[in-house]
């Protein structure tokens, strides 16, 4: 197993400072570290999924395409970086290691950690109002547009999830398995065993 050791030193004047200050000062520090890490992170996955995959699905070889620069929103901060793109030569198929390796998207440029943060601010507010609130709260920026788009988009999927369930009821006459396997389970409160689920 990989590991990823950063060492990061952040230095407080005492002489200076209060609390309130302290707070900002370390906040930053840490969302910078995680970025730093993550960066890090992203050669060796790039690396690893280059070795676990040399071959294009077709048999082809890849070649080399050189790096293409990406930026992805992340509940850290906004992180850009260079990928590997690579092409192959029997099929002319493009293909993204690091982006395969962290689970991305060729069209999506926030995570999905981000994504809920943000929709749950957006759950009831407007979406601009939403934007200030995420870079007050979590130093993010990302606009009340892209906010918007987010929330169009998980929107369809619900009504497309919706809709393959209620084919499945009525045109297939199947009811749906429940998400959750729930065990039956007894609970004793003050001497007396109790029904419950799990």
């Amino acid at each position: 197993m990989a590991k990823i050791v950063v060492k990061d030193a952040v230095v407080v004047n005492l002489e200076e400072t209060d609390i309130n200050v302290m707070e900002k000062l370390i906040r930053g520090e840490l969302q910078l570290a995680g970025l730093r890490i993550m960066a890090k992170a992203f050669k060796t996955i790039e690396v690893r999924k280059l070795k676990s995959r040399p071959f294009c699905e077709c048999g082809g070889e890849w070649r080399n395409k050189g790096r293409v620069l990406r930026q992805i929103f992340t509940v850290l901060g906004k992180i850009k970086y260079r990928r590997l793109r690579l092409r192959c030569l029997s099929c002319g198929t493009y293909y993204y290691p690091l982006d395969d390796g962290l689970g991305l998207q060729a069209d999506k440029n926030i995570t999905l950690g981000l994504t809920e943060q943000v929709l749950h601010l957006a759950t009831d507010t407007p979406y601009d109002k939403a934007s200030k609130n995420l870079k007050k709260l979590g130093g993010v920026e990302i606009s009340g547009r892209q906010i918007q788009n987010l929330a169009k988009e998980e929107g369809e999927k619900i009504k497309e999830i919706a809709r393959k369930e209620r084919e499945q009821i009525f045109e297939k006459g199947c009811v749906p398995e429940s998400k959750e396997k729930r065990k039956r389970v007894f609970v004793e409160i003050d001497g007396t065993f109790v029904k419950g689920t799990k």
